[in-house]
């Protein structure tokens, strides 16, 4: 029997050690060996944790069935799973629903994996467990904000910072921001409960603040004023008659934020400034929110299932979005439209069911009420404007741990078994009489035991795809590249798509200009994965655009693959005929085989479809020089730069975030890199092999009229070189130097290789 006893110690330490780590789990970043290094780490590190204590758990449950409680929170958390689990067999695409992707990891699998967790957290069983919990928290937070700070220091830690906006440990600005935004309550919680050590817990509260601060995230800022009002709404009496501190800080918490809004040097004040100009991303947002409810009307019981609205965006897809760039949405932004549009109405009353519980419990808790509900109301606010991701599920799932906590011990006072039994004697009785219970109990455990261990083989193989994709990325030689292809193939369990998409954008980039021999081999190797991708998903524009590309590049030394490459654009029209982009991805397709007139064609039907787009002019006119009307060409060009300063700037082009230091059209790389530069040197790569010389210079000439990037002049430099157009070359270089002094050492070694004396 006393063994028996000292099992169930083990086990509960166990427990209550694992959920104390997964706060933890915020810190972990996969950068340098993963693919996806931010949020696929934690999610998968957080699912093995809560995979490894769950059994523990269940030898509690098994052994003292009094800790398996079923309050109306539980309920409604296991109603949400169960809705979201049913709409999703009816759905789209189970598998992406069940899984979601590895760069999201918010698919159904995950969501369960937290409710695991909610149950794992009724191992704390008093008040001064869950302020100990609150206190891990709160040091995980502080140095997941240390990381953040560190950004401003040195911007290239954990990859560039863009806009100037940090984002630590968690790989975006508003993640970051939300993550914050809960241990903010939970400090200001302690310092107000603490009666040591206070003033720890207040310096790190501000040290948090700081951070949130500079994260510079609107939706965030406007979330802890709602936060701070509901706080102060709830306590304004309490703090009247008591101490006067408390009152200052929230009111303090208020006026930082509307500082924050109405600092004119401020970032929130000129995103503020512009919250609803024809140009702010609000109104992007807002268009998708309407896609959002346009795919509910369309199927309100049940929606197209959960992790799936990037079908959705592509089936209500207008062409007006080419203009402002918005390519495709993956989520809508917006949580409560999110579970409209893929879970129908019952997954939104579900979700919102959640929120009526626990306002429930808090409400039977009046010292708990100001702070929990201002967590929950801030959170609520700042998913209007977002969605997910895994450190606000970790969380939000926190918050409800302990409001969970609050009904349990309403249950157990209605026992009479409030608080801790501190009678040793008595309770060591109690634990004998609990396990002396019917060995057949543990039978479950012959079935549960196996489950576990298939689902923690099934996420650490998950982790071995991803680290051989990454490591496939980095390969150098051709034989290392598929052979790390091949072994993160076969560990792959769900998402491959994903994966395979990243080896094809790599593949593009790093054979830009020409396809060598070597090259060739990974081309053939990663045709039938891609073919596969297209088979699986048909309905998805994505492989079609990531099979297409993937051919139009092959074409580059096997003029075959254009026609595959002009038959998967054509599918994809005939899916979606509103799609702008497969228009011009037809034309640069039908001028790389010399058809010209067609690809005029082609051209002329993508820009009907939205005039107001600056970039759709800008393809036509590159058809329009290729097939040999320069007249048109600078037409449309001019027509481009007008809409853009019509629109103010609003059409930047979007690129992917990738080195431009290989650039086999320059034998001089650029020095750094820029959007503009990157999106330039695409389209001279993708024209390159017609080899028609003179319509290529034409080209570099109106662009580097047009364009004042240095980087870009760089790369102009080195083209102009490349075409023997020495003269020119020269003028670029001096242009640079002339404009970045900064640059002239590199430019004057640049000059001497044209053989100029100089």
């Amino acid at each position: 029997m006393y063994h028996k006893i000292e099992m169930m110690k083990i086990a509960e330490k166990v427990v209550r050690y694992g959920v104390c780590f997964c706060l933890f789990t915020p810190l972990f970043v996969g950068k340098g060996f993963l693919l996806f290094p931010f949020i696929f780490p934690k999610t998968l590190l957080f699912q093995i944790i809560v995979e490894v204590i769950f059994p523990f758990w269940l030898i509690l449950v098994f052994s003292q069935k009094e800790r398996l409680r079923f309050s109306p929170l539980t309920i409604s958390v296991f109603a949400l799973i169960s809705i979201l689990f049913t709409t999703s067999i009816f759905g789209l695409n189970f598998q992406k629903s069940l899984f979601s992707t590895q760069e999201r990891m918010t698919g159904i699998f995950t969501f369960a994996h937290f409710f695991v967790f909610f149950l794992l957290l009724n191992v704390f069983k008093s008040k001064e467990d869950w302020i100990g919990f609150f206190k891990i928290s709160v040091i995980a937070s502080f140095l997941v904000s240390l990381s953040a700070l560190y950004q401003k220091l040195n911007p290239d830690f954990l990859g560039p910072v863009p806009h100037l906006k940090i984002y630590g440990t968690q790989g975006n600005s508003i993640f970051l921001s939300v993550y914050l935004l809960f241990n903010l309550f939970l400090a200001l919680f302690l310092y107000l409960k603490e009666t040591k050590n206070k003033n720890w817990w207040l310096g790190i509260f501000l040290t948090n603040l700081i951070t949130f601060f500079f994260a510079a995230s609107l939706s965030a800022y406007l979330a802890l004023v709602f936060g701070g009002i509901t706080l102060f709404c709830f306590n304004i009496k309490k703090f009247r008659w008591k101490s006067r501190l408390p009152c200052f800080i929230i009111g303090f918490l208020i006026l930082f934020c509307f500082f924050i809004f109405f600092y004119q040097g401020g970032i929130a004040f000129q995103k503020l400034n512009s919250l609803f100009s024809p140009q702010s991303s609000l109104l992007d947002r807002i268009d998708v929110w309407k896609i959002g409810i346009q795919g509910f009307l369309e199927k309100p019981l049940w929606g197209f299932g959960w992790e799936n609205f990037d079908l959705v965006f592509d089936k209500f897809y207008k062409p007006e979005f080419f203009t402002k760039q918005i390519s495709i949405f993956d989520k809508a932004h917006n949580v409560l439209v999110d579970f409209l549009a893929l879970s129908g109405i019952f997954g939104v009353l579900a979700y919102l069911a959640i929120f009526v519980s626990a306002f429930f419990a808090l409400k039977n808790h009046k010292n708990n009420y100001g702070i929990f509900a201002a967590i929950l109301i801030s959170y609520f606010a700042t998913n209007f404007f977002n969605f997910d991701t895994f450190s606000s599920w970790l969380m939000f799932f926190l918050a409800l741990g302990y409001i969970n906590y609050f009904q349990r011990e309403s249950a157990e006072a209605a026992s009479s078994e409030v608080g801790i039994n501190t009678n040793l004697p008595a309770a060591l009785a109690s634990r004998r009489r609990a396990i002396s219970v019917n060995p057949r109990r543990y039978m479950w455990l012959i079935i549960v035991i196996p489950a576990i261990l298939f689902v923690l083989n099934f996420n650490i193989q998950s982790g071995l795809a991803n680290f051989y994709a990454h490591k496939t990325l980095k390969s150098i030689r051709v034989e290392e590249t598929t052979e790390n292809f091949k072994k993160s193939e076969a560990h792959q369990t769900f998402d491959q798509a994903s994966l395979r998409g990243e080896i094809a954008d790599f593949l593009a980039k790093t054979s830009r200009g020409s396809i060598t021999k070597d090259f060739l081999k990974i081309y053939e190797f990663l045709e039938s994965p891609l073919k596969e991708n297209l088979e699986k998903e048909p309905k998805n524009p994505d492989h079609y655009l990531k099979l297409g590309v993937f051919y139009r590049n092959w074409g580059k030394v096997d003029k075959t693959k254009l026609d595959k490459a002009e038959e998967i654009f054509k599918k994809a029209l005939k899916q979606n005929p509103k799609k702008q982009s497969f228009y011009f991805l037809l034309a640069q397709t039908k001028i790389l085989k010399g058809e010209h007139q067609e690809a005029v064609s082609f051209a002329k039907a993508g820009v009907e479809l939205c005039e107001k787009s600056s970039q759709a002019h800008f393809y036509l006119g590159l058809a329009e020089l290729f097939s040999g009307d320069e007249i048109n060409f600078k037409k449309e060009v001019q027509r481009s730069e007008e809409l853009k300063k019509e629109i103010g700037g609003r059409e930047i082009l979007k690129l992917p975030k990738t080195s431009t230091k290989k650039t086999p059209l320059a034998q001089k790389p650029p020095t750094g890199f820029s959007f503009a530069a990157e999106y330039y040197i695409e389209i001279f790569d993708i024209y390159w092999p017609t080899e028609d010389w003179e319509k290529i210079i034409i080209l570099a000439d109106e662009i580097s009229d047009l364009n004042s990037d240095s980087y870009l002049h760089e790369y102009l430099a080195g083209l102009y070189k490349e075409l023997g157009e020495t003269e020119k070359a020269k003028k670029e270089a001096e242009w640079v130097m002339e404009n970045y002094p900064e640059l002239k050492a590199e430019t004057l070694r640049f000059l001497k290789t044209l053989e100029i004396g100089y």
